[in-house]
């Protein structure tokens, strides 16, 4: 991620917002972060996400599970759908 910053800073901004929810869901309902959905999902969401994109089928072409987007999918909608200027 270190090499995010330099080479695609939006989407840095993007995986910071969606883990930083993911966080606090974690948190919240008590079950680990990379329980709720696999870090390397996020990472590859994050770098490929563009506004409109079906979150959750690329969560599920990923192989998470229905209970996994059922929880992670509102959270992971609401931190991409902040300006990453405001983020940065």
């Amino acid at each position: 991620m270190s090499r995010w910053h330099r080479r695609k800073p939006e989407a840095a901004a993007r995986l910071q917002a969606v883990r930083d929810g993911l966080a606090e869901l974690s948190e919240r309902i008590s079950v680990p972060t990379e329980n709720l959905v696999s870090p390397e999902l996020v990472r590859r969401l994050c770098w490929e996400w563009q506004a409109g994109v079906d979150t959750d089928g690329f969560l599920r072409e990923g192989g998470a599970r229905p209970w996994q987007r059922e929880l992670v999918v509102p959270v992971v909608e609401g931190a991409l759908a902040v300006d990453p200027e405001v983020l940065g």
